[in-house]
């Protein structure tokens, strides 16, 4: 659903107005590409009905287009081409094939635009034949058009200039994303995770501006598994621990094979000093992945400190032969052979 919002159609007619919409959202940013957004995700392209205008007006535009390009092509025009060349491409993305992992992407028109220009520059020289425009305006016209579409591809280059300046568009362009405001905590979060020394006041300050975000993308999408775990790794961080086990909980709740939230349950539980819920959670890491170093040498360290170093040893054995290099885990190693 956070990708492909299409997934949640409930009826037959729904899906097929949905995916008609959207087919006429891709032309008018062909037409006219303002504004621009890097995400279409959830609740961005909400998901329309029969009776809904937008998929009305989109209907009869490309039942037109339809009519003109089977007109074009027994006239051989060569803007049947172009309309012909700009429909094979936009089948293929359009959801109407099979599901793919977007709503919609502004990316998905770039060999489709193709057809578009040819049956665009046809247009123009057609129209400029039968009015009998001369040359120069001709040009001016075309100049106009180059112009307009540059300006809006250098604007558009500033937006992807860095990841901050492309998360911030998301917030003006998709304020009803949680997947771009999910993507704008993130960007704080992951921020503050590059500062080395947790008194810095900006690591708090960064890890407090996440939760935000996270919460928006929340009460977006509240099934928003991606977000939901995120929210309990800011509270971490902000020793926020109650906080951090709520939002791990909830995450379980959507997706009950989460291996960071239970591996972070664990953490929580064994800081507590509860070993027995906090092996429980590492366990089930284990039965997900045999092969998790850190649920590995989590589970060898509470062995150790509750004595049981037979137990200790054979899941710091485990862990070595993953990653045999690893120093702390020899020294480990070592201590529990120390008669």
């Amino acid at each position: 659903m956070v990708n492909n919002s299409l997934s949640g159609a409930k009826t037959s007619g729904e899906w097929f107005a949905s995916r008609t919409m959207i087919l006429g959202k891709y032309l008018e940013l062909l037409i006219f590409p303002h504004p621009l957004s890097f995400d279409y995700s959830y609740n961005q392209v909400p998901l329309v009905g029969l009776s809904d205008i937008r998929f009305l007006i989109s209907l009869v535009v490309h039942l037109a287009l339809a009519g003109l390009f089977i007109w074009g092509l027994s006239t051989k025009k060569l803007y049947a081409y172009g309309i012909g060349f700009y429909s094979v491409m936009m089948v293929l993305v359009s959801n109407f094939l099979t599901p793919i992992g977007a709503t919609m992407a502004e990316r998905f028109l770039f060999s489709a635009s193709a057809g578009f220009c040819i049956a665009l520059a046809w247009a123009i020289v057609s129209l400029a034949e039968k009015f009998e425009i001369s040359k120069n305006s001709l040009y001016a016209i075309v100049s106009v058009i180059l112009l307009l579409y540059t300006a809006k591809t250098y604007t558009r280059s500033q937006v992807w200039a860095s990841q901050l300046s492309l998360f911030e568009s998301g917030l003006i362009t998709a304020p009803n994303s949680a997947r771009a405001q999910n993507h704008y905590g993130s960007y704080w979060r992951v921020l503050a995770e590059g500062i080395p020394n947790p008194q810095d006041k900006n690591k708090a300050e960064y890890l407090s501006k996440s939760t935000g975000y996270y919460q928006k993308a929340l009460e977006i999408y509240p099934g928003y598994c991606e977000a939901q775990y995120n929210l309990g790794v800011s509270f971490m961080g902000l020793n926020r621990t109650e906080e951090a086990r709520v939002a791990f909980e909830k995450t379980l709740k959507i997706d009950s094979t989460h291996q960071g939230a239970l591996n972070n349950l664990a953490v929580i539980y064994f800081r507590n000093g509860d070993n027995i819920t906090a092996l429980a959670f590492w366990d089930r890491v284990l039965e997900l992945n045999p092969n998790n170093f850190d649920a590995l040498i989590n589970c060898g360290a509470v062995y150790f400190n509750t004595n049981k170093h037979q137990k200790a040893l054979e899941y710091f054995e485990r862990a070595l032969k993953i990653n045999p290099n690893h120093k702390a885990l020899i020294q480990n190693i070592q201590k529990v052979k120390v008669p």
